[in-house]
């Protein structure tokens, strides 16, 4: 008489199969996954800079700027300037504010927001008019304006608190000053900084291109708490970020 079904051997063999036939995929997919979303990431932040092109060439070239310093003009002001050119999607999850590779509850700039300021909302009342924000912190937001493009620069080159409204003709290195990054973590301090994308860095640029490198591509920076070079280039608008 034949027997219907299988022995435990046979299921333990498949078993086995099954586990090594994931134990190979899993990386790959991983992989598929990290590439599809610095895709996304690039996307995202080229519509930004071409938006921020956009809003220069109806403004006589100048750049965003709210007339308010930082941390307000780095944080939710520039989407208030930008709010016609970025569309309503913009100040909602996944839109094009927001990195797909971002995993902090709320966002990146939430993230940051609230363990740098915890006992300070966001006063949005005096924005424009015609731009509220839902919450009073930005909402799933990941990229942040570098305030370098809003900033003065001192007579010895470095960034000063003093608004300044530059023009997108006073960049003098456009392809390799950063305009625009998917925001870093500092998570022990200066000397360990991490980013959305682990220790690759996505930035757009005053060009209009967006790419991918490691943080020691940048340039030193001027900080003197900070060793990497974020928001200080030297000589400001001026300046570059990374090596050409």
């Amino acid at each position: 008489m034949r027997r219907h079904g299988f022995t435990l051997i046979e299921l333990l063999v498949v078993v086995a199969i099954i586990a090594l036939l994931i134990a190979i995929l899993l990386p790959a997919l991983s992989k598929a996954k990290w590439t599809a979303n610095l895709v996304t990431c690039t996307a995202n932040e080229r519509q930004i800079m071409t938006s921020v092109m956009i809003y220069g060439n109806d403004h006589q070239l100048l750049l965003p700027q709210s007339g308010r310093d930082w941390p307000y003009m780095e944080t939710i002001d520039f989407v208030g300037a930008m709010w016609r050119y970025l569309g309503p999607a913009a100040n909602k999850p996944d839109g094009v504010m927001s990195c797909p590779a971002d995993d902090k509850p709320g966002g990146a700039m939430k993230w940051f927001w609230d363990g740098r300021f915890p006992s300070n909302p966001l006063d949005a009342g005096d924005w424009l008019p015609e731009f509220t924000l839902p919450d009073e912190v930005p909402p799933d937001w990941s990229y942040k304006w570098y305030r370098k493009m809003y900033n003065g620069i001192s007579t010895s080159g470095t960034v000063t608190s003093t608004m300044e409204p530059w023009r997108i003709n006073d960049i003098k290195r456009p392809i390799s000053l950063m305009a625009l990054n998917c925001m870093p973590y500092w998570e022990n301090g200066a000397n360990s900084i991490t980013t959305v994308h682990g220790m690759y860095y996505q930035g757009a640029f005053a060009d209009g291109h967006a790419g991918t490198f490691t943080i020691d591509q940048l340039v030193a920076g001027t900080y003197p708490t900070n060793q990497y070079n974020f928001d200080w280039t030297y000589n400001g608008i001026r300046g570059q970020d990374v090596r050409e």
